[in-house]
């Protein structure tokens, strides 16, 4: 389960509502967003992709319906 960037700036950009089910998953999506706003950059994106990712490898037998639904957006 990897996100590329192109799938982390259409979550970052996302303005409905987000449909995941993990608290952790839930509040690093506010703070990389926060980050986001401050400096839409192709640096920060990549940087939020690494976080994502990070928390994907280590939850990711919990974290896979979020995931898929993540790259259905």
């Amino acid at each position: 389960m990897k996100l590329n960037d192109s799938q982390t700036k259409k979550l970052l950009e996302y303005t409905g509502q987000v449909q995941l089910k993990q608290l952790a998953l839930n509040m690093a999506l506010t703070r990389l967003k926060t980050r986001y706003k401050s400096d839409s950059t192709p640096a920060t994106i990549s940087k939020c992709t690494e976080d994502l990712n990070a928390i994907f490898d280590k939850f990711a037998s919990i974290m896979e319906s979020d995931y898929n639904w993540i790259v259905k957006l």
